[in-house]
């Protein structure tokens, strides 16, 4: 793990600093839980590890209409606003799949951005 921080994550966030300055906003996503990919209309969360809080906000505009773990579609998660709740405990240790569908076509906007007029 020391390699990988010496000579993979300590460039690349001093790369992120020099060339964006401190208020880019990829500095509140370096060490997030989860990763998230758009297919076939719908959003997917790869949640490595549960957050401390039990929640993931999504940094859209648009209403969050239905959330799911990929392994139970038929459970729906809660939501509020923009803001998942996840189960506590993930059913895949490695990587757990949260479904998100979503109204529209994802709408990232500056109020949705953590340092950047959001919350």
């Amino acid at each position: 793990m020391d390699d990988y921080l010496r000579d993979v994550a300590v460039p690349q966030v001093r790369e992120l600093l020099t060339n964006y300055g401190p208020d880019t906003p990829a500095i509140p996503w370096w060490n997030t839980p989860y990763d998230m990919t758009a297919k076939r209309g719908g959003l997917f969360l790869h949640v490595y590890r549960r957050p401390d809080n039990g929640r993931i906000t999504l940094p859209f505009s648009n209403k969050i209409t239905r959330a799911y773990l990929l392994a139970t579609p038929a459970a729906a998660l809660t939501v509020a606003d923009k803001t998942i709740a996840l189960p506590d405990s993930l059913p895949d240790p490695i990587a757990t799949v949260v479904a998100v569908e979503i109204a529209g076509e994802p709408e990232v906007t500056k109020d949705s951005i953590p340092g950047k007029g959001g919350k």
